[in-house]
């Protein structure tokens, strides 16, 4: 059997034991332990791919847990993954006009022999065949990881796992001028150790070896220089905090800290960008057109941008039927030799139930659904972080993060409720009849407790090993008294080639980051899987970006 959602989500978060592989719209750069270390100077990291040609400016962060590749290899990855397109397009070579007026004059006279004898311009040559390739970039990232996954010693005895999940991105980036640029990423999934029909998870979703996905599809253009429009399926993220973002409101699947790769997959929008440059501020208007039918069921979104002294601030708000609205604001600041960074989110109108009370059905008591429609429920995040200098050259940096979620549970006595879903109805044993269990989507991996905290230091590239890192984070479930620590160590190599070796261990009773469900007597059988806590993950993995 699989691991319980909340251990599986952890686990796939270790299985991504990648460095960041920078593409356009990925929104890697600043969050989770994958740039922990960076410096939280922008609130906003909506690594906008779709971007003016030449954005309004952002406060640069520092990289410091990715392994320095060669300068050769930066440049060409920041041209196919979306750097700042060039101010126009490199055009093929022209002949000049024969006279001073610009008006063409006859041709000069030709002589057979010298045109034989004269050198070939191998630069203008080689200038022509660049700026026609230019024009279309292809690339591609292979990550490959293995991982051995061990659970409580009973039941069963000793129980183990091993993953060796394997991904491939390919991505065409085409660029016709500095004013029109199309994309189109897509991904191949194997894993020769899952089963084909088989499940991954407690959430019993169906899976198999070999997965095909569109992760992005775009084009981009902009209105007289200054309106950009981006049209099709692409990566938007928001927020500043590593490891929570309740001002997230686009993307559906919530950030997975530990994924130093963010597998997540673009959205469905309509987006324009409005850029003040002389300010550096931006301004964003977003149609949401994912999983629409019906043009009432389009939703609509907000952002601004704005950088004052030395930090920035945004205001985001975001709205779509049978959703809640939901209003936003994120601040980063820096401080000494102190970055800071918040994010506080409200959302209102939430259908979403919420449950109170004991779970027992043997005994006919089952938890109470309640609304908090009426409510305005926040979420906020704050967290820091400081760079401490040992050497000329190097630093090690410290970061903490606490998160405060009103829509969460005091402890984990409901998780197994929670995780139910809608695979089977309890039943109840005095009158025999089957109730209906919570609804799909309840049960969600660190968004689950009221009081979260987390901690890192990490250590790049320290004394001569200039092409290494070390990291040594922690999260904790403060509600139910569970936490998992997590050492990562990265190195590059063969120039091209990140190797990352990790470990997780899980600590506290049964909660969220240490959780084995306890199905009780008349709760419908297979609902919920009865296996053991994880207890620990070790695994490797291997990325190179073509």
């Amino acid at each position: 059997m699989r691991a319980p959602f909340a251990a599986a989500l952890l686990l796939i978060a270790s299985a991504a034991g990648a460095l960041p592989f920078p593409d356009p719209g990925d929104g890697e750069g600043r969050s989770g332990l994958s740039s922990a270390a960076e410096s939280p100077t922008s609130p906003d990291s909506t690594s906008d791919e779709s971007a003016a040609p030449a954005p309004a400016p952002a406060v640069q962060v520092k990289p410091i847990d990715t392994p320095a590749s060669a300068a050769e290899e930066s440049s060409r990855e920041d041209e196919m993954f979306g750097a700042a397109p060039p101010d126009s397009e490199t055009a093929l070579p022209e002949p000049s006009p024969s006279s001073s007026d610009g008006r063409n004059a006859p041709p000069a006279p030709r002589d057979a022999d010298t045109e034989r004898l004269k050198p070939v311009d191998v630069g203008s040559m080689d200038s022509a065949l660049a700026a026609a390739n230019d024009r279309l970039a292809v690339g591609a990232r292979l990550f490959v990881q293995g991982q051995l996954s061990q659970y409580e010693s009973s039941p069963p005895q000793g129980m183990s796992e091993l993953q060796a999940p394997s991904l491939l991105d390919v991505y065409l980036d085409g660029r016709r001028g500095d004013r029109v640029r199309a994309y189109a990423r897509g991904r191949l999934s194997f894993d020769p150790m899952t089963p084909s029909g088989g499940t991954l998870g407690a959430t019993g979703q169906t899976t198999g070896p070999l997965q095909t996905q569109l992760d992005q599809l775009w084009v981009n253009f902009d209105l007289q220089r200054r309106v950009f429009v981006t049209l099709g399926k692409m990566r938007v993220k928001w927020g500043s905090g590593r490891f929570w973002n309740p001002t997230d409101f686009l993307n559906k699947q919530r950030l997975d800290p530990l994924a130093i790769l963010d597998q997540r997959l673009g959205t469905g929008l309509v987006k324009l960008h409005v850029p003040v440059e002389s300010l550096g501020w931006n301004f964003y208007a977003l149609a949401d057109v994912q999983d629409a039918t019906r043009p009432d069921e389009i939703g609509g979104a907000l952002r601004g941008e704005f950088v004052f002294g030395p930090g920035e601030a945004t205001l985001s708000a975001a709205a779509r039927r049978n959703n809640p609205l939901r209003l936003g604001a994120d601040l980063s600041l820096g401080v000494w030799l102190v970055d800071l960074h918040a994010e506080l989110a409200v959302q209102h109108g939430l259908k979403t139930p919420f449950y109170r009370g004991t779970l027992d059905p043997a005994n006919g008591m089952l938890p109470e659904a309640f609304t908090r429609e009426l409510e305005w429920i926040p979420q906020a995040t704050v967290g820091g972080e400081v760079s401490l200098q040992y050497s000329d050259q190097d630093s090690i940096f410290l970061g903490a993060e606490y998160f405060f979620n009103d829509a969460g549970y005091d402890g984990s006595s409901l998780y197994t409720w929670l995780l139910a879903g809608t695979a089977a109805g309890p039943v109840d044993a005095r009158s025999g009849a089957a109730t209906a269990l919570p609804p799909p989507g309840l049960f969600v991996p660190l968004y689950l407790g009221r009081h979260y905290a987390a901690a890192y230091a990490s250590l790049p590239n320290p004394g001569d090993w200039n092409n290494t890192s070390f990291m040594l984070a922690a999260l904790a479930n403060l509600s139910d008294g569970t936490g998992l620590v997590r050492f990562t160590y990265s190195v590059l190599v063969l120039t091209y080639m990140n190797v990352t070796a990790f470990a997780n261990v899980h600590w506290g009773g049964n909660g969220e980051f240490h959780f084995a469900p306890v199905v009780p007597a008349g709760l419908g059988a297979g609902t919920v899987p009865e296996i053991p806590a994880p207890a620990y993950e070790i695994g490797a993995a291997l990325t190179v970006s073509m």
